[in-house]
């Protein structure tokens, strides 16, 4: 039975900063694979994120902080930025539609 593939992203103990990051029982040493694998783990702490409770000040940011690397290492949107986006998309339109309504009423105000 073969492990799960997986991947962590390191960062060095003294300083902070970010070092590599590290893959885990690959079939293969394909990009495609790496960037699956990546946005699993980053969807996973996305979720991890939005839960109010559980997790302390300092763990938030350390995951915040692998988040950010983990995208930029793959500059790919995951699901989770792609609903993100189409959520901000239909506040677009439903204001824009509720300004081309309030322009019609104040119109046919002024038409009187």
């Amino acid at each position: 039975m073969n492990p799960e593939p997986r991947c962590e992203a390191e960062f060095d103990a003294d300083t902070g900063k970010f070092a590599e990051i590290r893959f885990f029982n690959l079939r293969s040493n394909e990009r495609e694979e790496q960037e699956h694998i990546a946005a699993t783990l980053v969807e996973q702490i996305t979720k991890q994120l939005e839960c109010s409770h559980g997790l302390t000040n300092k763990e938030r940011r350390r995951l915040e902080k692998e988040r950010r690397v983990l995208q930029k290492a793959f500059l790919q949107k995951t699901a989770i930025d792609k609903a993100i986006e189409a959520k901000q998309q239909k506040k677009v339109k439903a204001a824009e539609k509720k300004l081309q309504r309030l322009v019609r009423k104040a119109a046919k105000e002024r038409a009187y």
